[in-house]
């Protein structure tokens, strides 16, 4: 390709239908849908690219570049290459306002709210993109399940205790009972996480042995700090009292990095879109 004809507007737009078929739709509309050609650099041979802000610059120049860089090889058919750079300038803080910015503190969401709250997505949503796939099927089901019990009107943290049994809850959710229990499974005492446990094997004599117990959704509830569980009774009698949060909050970033990768990116954006960096974010 000879310089003097080079047009580095076409090639980036050239590139960029090329990366939307290489990745997840989620993915290119986060980083790159909304990139655009600024200017060429000639001597190095490198394409300068606006994108919006600097958290976008760190993802397109490590995490994607070499698909970028593959790309933009293919199409030119030798090493150009792309510079991503945040075109408008930041705009300058006052001292009190960058205080205020230290001392926010993430506000918590009802997903039961169908409401829209001023400057935030509609609150159902965040529950459903990003706690549901946390919990599961099942523990998100348990949630909503306790949740709708309560008609108190104002904002509280907890919910009033309601009771069930391990099969009502299970026939409200559907799903069978140890996978809201967990169950105890026996192993070897040098089995990871292996406790020396009371098993009644179906049919079988009390024993005392030593068992694993392999979480079900109050674990996960309880795990999240969001369901407190008590259980009275035994056998056929045993009765749970559930209560839980009100309201949920957002995810912490340890919390974060256990979804899906997309799901990851989806939560970046969502942070970005609301006024957050996801970096600083804690």
């Amino acid at each position: 390709m000879e310089t003097k004809a080079f047009d580095g507007a076409r090639v980036w737009q050239a590139a960029l239908g090329e990366l939307q078929l290489q990745m997840t739709s989620a993915t290119y509309l986060t980083w790159l849908s909304d990139t655009r050609w600024v200017a060429t650099d000639t001597d190095s041979e490198t394409l300068i690219i606006a994108v919006k802000n600097g958290y976008a610059v760190e993802w397109l120049s490590n995490r994607l570049y070499p698909v970028v860089e593959r790309t933009l090889k293919r199409i030119t058919g030798n090493g150009w290459a792309a510079q991503f750079v945040v075109q408008e300038p930041t705009p300058i803080q006052r001292p009190e306002l960058l205080a205020a910015e230290v001392a926010w503190r993430a506000p918590d969401f009802d997903p039961s709210d169908p409401k829209k709250v001023a400057g935030w997505v509609p609150v159902p949503e965040y529950g459903q993109l990003f706690w549901a796939p946390l919990l599961g099927p099942i523990a998100w089901r348990v949630w909503e399940i306790v949740r709708r019990t309560d008609h108190q009107g104002a904002p509280h943290d907890w919910t009033p205790r309601v009771r069930y049994s391990a099969p009502e809850l299970a026939r409200l959710v559907p799903c069978g009972k140890q996978a809201l229990t967990g169950r105890n499974r026996q192993c070897d005492p040098d089995t990871p996480g292996a406790q020396e446990m009371t098993l009644t094997p179906l049919g079988q004599t009390t024993t005392t042995a030593w068992a694993r117990h392999h979480p079900g959704a109050f674990d996960r509830l309880q795990q999240y700090d969001l369901a407190e569980i008590t259980v009275s009774g035994s056998g056929r009698r045993q009765v749970y009292a559930l209560s839980v949060r009100w309201r949920l909050p957002l995810l912490h970033p340890t919390e974060v990095a256990e979804l899906s990768a997309e799901l990851q990116i989806r939560h970046d954006q969502w942070v970005l879109e609301h006024g957050m960096d996801p970096e600083l974010w804690a």
